[in-house]
């Protein structure tokens, strides 16, 4: 049986069959995307290529490799989809392929996409401290 996670849980559930982090919210996004990076080079270690930006697509590229491209895209997206909780799943589905789902989620959360972003970042985490209570043992709840 499944934990149920909070918006003020840290943990990154993991598949027990998959070893793949499973409905994530968008918490902890360095351990997120460690687990992501090994389970995409487990499977791949083209497509860990194509996650790291190492391996970009290029129309000169002949049909058979533009086919690999799109082939490595599919399963690019799949791995993400399958970690993602449906309300992110529902965010990436606009997008074309797996490196831009990749993408959006790095500059969404490595808060690099806009001012905006990190302010919005900075006012979650002073709400979630000043929303922290501490217990008469010392430990925050």
């Amino acid at each position: 049986m499944p934990k149920p996670t909070t918006d003020a849980s840290w943990e990154v559930e993991i598949s027990e069959k998959t070893d793949r982090p499973i409905r994530w919210n968008g918490q902890n996004w360095e351990y997120y995307k460690k687990l992501m990076g090994l389970a995409v080079r487990k499977k791949d270690v083209e497509l860990f290529k194509i996650m790291k930006g190492d391996t970009v697509f290029d129309e000169n590229w002949s049909a058979a490799k533009k086919e690999w491209w799109e082939g490595q895209q599919l399963d690019f997206q799949e791995i993400i989809f399958s970690t993602v909780c449906t309300d992110m799943g529902q965010q990436l589905m606009e997008l074309k392929d797996g490196s831009a789902m990749w993408k959006f989620l790095r500059d969404r959360y490595e808060g690099t996409a806009n001012d905006q972003t990190r302010a919005m970042t900075k006012r979650q985490l002073y709400a979630q401290l000043e929303a922290a209570r501490c217990k008469p043992n010392g430990n925050v709840e």
